[in-house]
């Protein structure tokens, strides 16, 4: 007779089990936060990771090869720093634990900046990755995460030429299509309600031209009274483009993860080894300037014409009566 015997466990009421695993089971957030002055050039980039290990053992990370560590925290104070074969030995205790990597490299700012290549030993959770570029730069394009910021410029300025084909086709119109495509990308630069404005201002004065002689003289005084006012409101909407334009910062309608002007934000949900890569394309902020004086000038040229033409449709069947 032979008997198997098998073990069994039956716990209390409220134990908790735990299974020892050799591995590291880690939960982490990433911010990069690149800032590059030209000068200098350099970018310095700051590495958060919250860790949850079960046991302790050493973290290995791949930093950029031309990086220069400048600190490394654990839980908040400085630890010595150690560099095995390109990579950056980290001690992990177990438990939780935030850790903080800086390091700089000998990038110049040009025309793409990335935010460098960083693996970990294992996988990763709720990456989320900023990059703050300088006052000077004109952002034009982002790539990364989906989850992350987008450039809608390009879809307003788009939207924005479209819209002027259909204001050159009304038959008030005193603008060529030619002038409304250089116009009306330029109001994208300033409140929708003051450019709006504009746009009104103009037909309404191409209808007093045609209507003008037409009115009573009551409604004929308050038109010339509301005209004139609008004028106003009008002159100082044009000095406000070109004040925005000469010395003021883009619009680029930069939105998604809580980025906006120059800070930009990307999350990712998990991910491999490998951290997600951003990519941001920029030139100086001198250029945008460049094309906006250009505009300026032509736009100056443009109102000398657009002056003659209101003053003849505003005085079309007498000035006051």
């Amino acid at each position: 007779l032979q008997y198997r015997l098998r073990p069994d466990y039956s716990p209390w009421a409220a134990t908790r089990l735990f299974r020892q695993n050799p591995q590291l089971r880690f939960q982490g957030r990433i911010h990069e936060h690149p800032h590059t002055w030209l000068a200098s050039q350099r970018r310095a980039t700051t590495l958060t990771l919250e860790v949850e290990a079960s046991l302790g053992r050493d973290f290995p990370l791949i930093l950029p090869a031309d990086s220069d560590l400048t600190s490394l925290k654990i839980g908040g104070q400085a630890s010595p720093m150690r560099r095995e074969e390109g990579r950056l030995i980290i001690p992990i205790r177990p438990g939780k634990q935030q850790i903080a990597v800086s390091w700089n490299q000998p990038l110049p700012l040009g025309f793409t900046a990335t935010s460098g290549a960083v693996a970990l030993p294992v996988e990763s959770a709720n990456i989320t990755t900023s990059m703050q570029l300088p006052e000077n730069r004109w952002i034009l394009w982002t790539r990364g995460p989906l989850n992350g910021p987008a450039v809608r410029f390009w879809a307003v300025l788009l939207a924005a030429v479209l819209f002027a084909q259909i204001l050159a086709g009304i038959p008030l119109s005193p603008l060529s299509r030619r002038q409304w495509s250089l116009l009306v990308p330029g109001l994208t630069q300033i409140p929708l309600l003051a450019s709006g404005f504009l746009v009104l201002w103009i037909f309404w004065l191409g209808w007093r031209g045609q209507s003008g002689p037409r009115f009573t003289p009551g409604w004929f005084k308050t038109q010339q009274v509301a005209l004139a006012c609008g004028a106003l409101i009008a002159a100082a909407v044009v000095v406000a483009m070109v004040h925005t334009g000469l010395l003021g910062r883009p619009t680029m309608f930069i939105l998604g993860e809580g980025s906006w002007r120059n800070t930009l934000l990307w999350y990712q949900d998990r991910s491999a080894t490998a951290l997600p890569t951003t990519e941001v394309l920029s030139v100086s902020i001198w250029v945008y300037r460049s094309l906006m004086l250009a505009w300026c000038l032509w736009l100056a040229f443009t109102l000398l014409s657009l002056i003659r033409w209101a003053w003849i449709q505003f005085t079309a069947g007498g000035l006051w009566r």
